[in-house]
């Protein structure tokens, strides 16, 4: 009777593993798959049908940015950077990415060479039709994407100081045969601007130790899921702290109309004296900060002023 008794509760336990298992995987080729990365619901399953589940690969390429010298345009080569993250969300391709939820959303680290990996689980989808887009903070080796708006498809929580980029990939198909991979070309959503500092006597000792310029307002800027465009910022109340390399000091800035100039706030040291200045910066062609463009200006110096070209 007793071993009778542990055979049955033996079978039950099996029966429940057995259960619980299938309902969370499926088998190709002897191979175990498991669905999502454990937030995403399952997809439907026709039980009439063999199920199948595809595990794409993915890679990245960015675009550099259109350079602004106000006469002419050309392009620069800016690489996308090694280790930053990318979100990839994912849509059924008959759904608009501003009205409804993505179908599932992947979270993958950039490789030299511009392969994603996953950061925790890879991204796996049953058959169909697919739109899916990138999103990243290019150069940033940690979670740094605002979350969006599910409803309207925006953030609006994006940040002076960062290099948005995105791009798409449309009408993909995953198929029971295949096994593709998708590579999103990304595009700049946000501005970079520099400056080059310029003693007047060469003779001069310069070192720069803090150069802070007014940005566009934070908060009047949205970032577009399915377009990669930032919304422009209509005034400049946020400050940027920009990042210093020698005699040149640079940042991103989100997009903005400019009814009044930046202003860049310059602290130096002359031949070891300390000095401060403010200055104007010129309006760019257009009135607009551009998203996609580059600015770069000249600063000249001399003991008393500084002067922005």
């Amino acid at each position: 009777m007793k071993n009778t008794t542990l055979k049955y509760g033996f079978h039950v336990l099996i029966c429940s593993l057995i259960l619980l298992f299938s309902a969370g995987c499926s088998k190709e080729n002897g191979v175990v798959r498991i669905w999502g990365d454990g937030s995403d619901s399952l997809p439907s399953i026709d039980n009439n049908k063999d199920t199948v589940i595809i595990t794409p690969s993915f890679s990245a390429y960015v675009d550099g940015y259109k350079i602004d010298t106000r006469n002419s345009l050309s392009e620069s080569k800016d690489p996308i950077t090694h280790q930053s993250i990318l979100h990839i969300f994912i849509y059924k391709n008959d759904t608009d990415p501003d009205q409804g939820k993505h179908f599932h959303k992947g979270l993958y680290t950039v490789l030299k060479s511009g392969r994603l990996v996953p950061v925790y689980n890879a991204v796996k989808l049953p058959p169909g039709t697919y739109k899916m887009f990138a999103l990243s903070s290019n150069g940033t080796p940690y979670d740094n994407v605002p979350d969006f708006d599910p409803v309207t498809g925006n953030s609006r929580y994006v940040y002076n100081g960062l290099d948005y980029i995105w791009g798409e990939s449309d009408s993909i198909v995953i198929g029971k045969d295949s096994l593709p991979n998708i590579s999103f070309q990304m595009q700049r959503s946000c501005c970079r601007i520099g400056f080059d500092f310029i003693p007047n006597r060469g003779s001069d000792e310069i070192e720069l130790t803090e150069v802070i310029l007014s940005a566009p307002t934070e908060e009047e800027c949205s970032w577009s899921i399915s377009t990669g465009i930032i919304a422009p910022a209509e005034t400049q109340e946020s400050i940027l702290p920009l990042r210093i390399n020698g005699l040149n000091a640079a940042g991103f800035i989100l997009p903005c109309r400019m009814r009044t100039s930046l202003e860049l706030s310059v602290s130096l040291k002359i031949n070891g004296v300390t000095h401060s200045y403010q200055a104007d910066v010129p309006i760019p062609y257009g009135k607009i900060y551009q998203f996609g463009f580059r600015y770069d200006y000249q600063v000249r110096i001399d003991g008393e002023n500084i002067l922005i070209n």
